[in-house]
């Protein structure tokens, strides 16, 4: 309970016998002690048990005043403490209000008695009727606080179920990501960078797909792929309906994560005879984000790209139509450029915001710190819609973004494992040859370990120290490696044969 004179101010607006319309009050409240009468008013004294239990009376009617359900938000609450309310009383106080209505600002109150006090409505219990006194209506008392139906400090926002909201994350769900993060990041410490090494190539030895799961239409069409050496898969191909069957053909794959079927689409940037397709599927899917990862000035050659979303006015693709309406402020990130387009095609129309990472290097990776990634994907995370990814061919830098997605909605849902085996299997099952070479495999788990230190999951030790002293020049040493292999950019490691799953995204729908 609050000390004396401990001011605790609630505004409680209370409705008159004699008129309906609404006083504000501002109360006082103290430990104890009498209370001084204005006078004027007639005042019935009750004694029960060496207390004095006072309620005011109207000096006219001779009627109660209504006295005002109210919720006290105080840090501590007794079950065993009682009390009740007494109010000052004022001659120059009338029932129909006017110009002495100023004087109930000042007004205070006192606890002068104890009763019991129900914790859930914060109402007084009474022993018998004479001592209960009419309460208002729910409508008729207004509040400047939030509501709580237990005693808890003001730092807390919500109580339930034994669980109280902090900022938005309860203590037992933080806890929760703390312990995970903890598990997740002293497993990569263990297994050091010779170990995440040999665990990817253990698990991946090879990128030999079976002929039966490729796209039989890939090789037919094969002019609508940039790299002709990444096979498109069947089980997981996204299919452009009402269209012929070569306008039904892209090169793009949906992506299940462990939380929604169909959770990312990775595609290919849109080339010059593919970028109505590329606008027909958006429409298909009802994407709301575009995610970029190619940079602008990649985008010279129409074979390899061109550039789809306007600076300013419209473009048109056959019968797409794309608009520029704005530029969306992005301060968080220097690196996102995002934009928000209109797109229009046989009379449906939607609008998408399209985000450009604009400095991802193509034949390199950003630092393990930078959390580029990680910004976009707290952007993008509630979407209900698939979430297009794209770079040039769709395989390295969308894969790795893709793994960094699919990880974070792991590790929101609690699902996040000791490794990320199983997140990169599950993204070469649907898109081949994402996460190819051991420098990928490193890269995520150094982007998950700088995601867990900006939210203070972990600590930065010294043995965590080391280890990141340790990524840079093993980096750059493995890095090295993969350049010397002429087929690393497509194929990755080359010897054992990898299987997949025969599934179809279109029963994941």
């Amino acid at each position: 309970m609050p000390g004396d004179g401990q001011l605790i101010n609630i505004n409680i607006f209370t409705t008159n016998k004699k008129h309906s319309h609404l006083k504000e009050k501002k109360k006082k409240l103290t430990g104890g002690g009498n209370l001084k009468n204005n006078g004027g008013n007639k005042e019935k004294k009750n004694t029960k048990n060496g207390c004095n239990n006072s309620i005011e009376f109207n000096k006219e009617s001779d009627v109660p005043f209504h006295v005002p359900r109210v919720q006290i938000l105080t840090r501590h609450t007794s079950k065993h403490k009682r009390h009740t309310v007494e109010k000052d009383k004022k001659k120059s106080h009338t029932p129909t209000g006017g110009k002495n209505d100023k004087h109930m600002k000042n007004k205070q109150v006192k606890i002068v008695s104890k009763l019991p006090l129900n914790l859930k409505t914060c109402e007084p219990i009474f022993n018998n009727n004479k001592d209960r006194v009419k309460t208002p209506s729910k409508s008729s008392v207004c509040y400047n606080r939030v509501k709580t139906t237990q005693s808890a400090p003001p730092c807390m926002n919500k109580v339930e179920n034994n669980t109280i909201s902090i900022e938005g994350l309860s203590t037992e769900s933080k806890g929760s990501f703390k312990k995970m993060a903890e598990t997740f990041t002293n497993s990569i410490l263990d297994k050091e960078i010779n170990g995440l090494k040999n665990e990817f190539e253990n698990n991946f030895p090879n990128c030999i797909i079976p002929s039966d799961l490729i796209c039989k239409e890939s090789k037919i069409y094969d002019k609508k792929n940039i790299n002709q050496g990444v096979p498109l898969l069947e089980n997981s191909r996204v299919i452009i309906k009402n269209a012929s069957k070569e306008d039904s053909y892209i090169n793009a794959n949906y992506i299940t994560s462990n939380n929604k079927k169909c959770r990312l689409i990775i595609t290919q940037h849109p080339m010059i005879n593919t970028v109505n397709d590329f606008f027909n599927m958006i429409l298909q899917e009802n994407i709301m984000y575009i995610i970029q990862l190619a940079k602008e000035n990649e985008l010279e050659d129409p074979s390899v790209g061109i550039k789809y979303i306007p600076n300013n006015g419209s473009f048109q693709f056959k019968n797409v139509t794309v608009n520029y309406i704005k530029n969306i402020e992005y301060d968080k990130n220097s690196s996102i450029k995002i934009t928000l387009i209109n797109c229009k095609c046989n009379g449906k129309e939607l609008n998408i915001e399209h985000i450009l990472w604009k400095d991802w290097p193509n034949k390199s990776y950003p630092k393990s710190w930078d959390m580029t990634a990680i910004n976009i994907y707290e952007y993008v995370a509630k979407s209900s819609k698939p979430i297009l990814i794209h770079c040039t061919s769709g395989v390295r830098r969308s894969g790795i973004v893709s793994g960094i997605f699919l990880a974070l909605d792991d590790f929101n849902s609690y699902k996040l494992k000791d490794n990320m085996i199983d997140i990169v299997k599950n993204l070469r099952n649907q898109r081949s040859y994402c996460i190819r070479t051991p420098t990928e495999y490193l890269f995520l788990h150094l982007q998950m370990i700088h995601y867990f230190l900006s939210k203070n999951y972990i600590e930065n030790t010294q043995r965590l120290m080391e280890f990141l002293d340790d990524y840079d020049p093993a980096y750059k040493k493995q890095l090295d490696v993969e350049k010397n292999k002429t087929n690393i950019s497509a194929y990755g490691l080359t010897t054992l044969k990898l299987s997949l799953p025969n599934i179809h995204p279109k029963s994941q729908n």
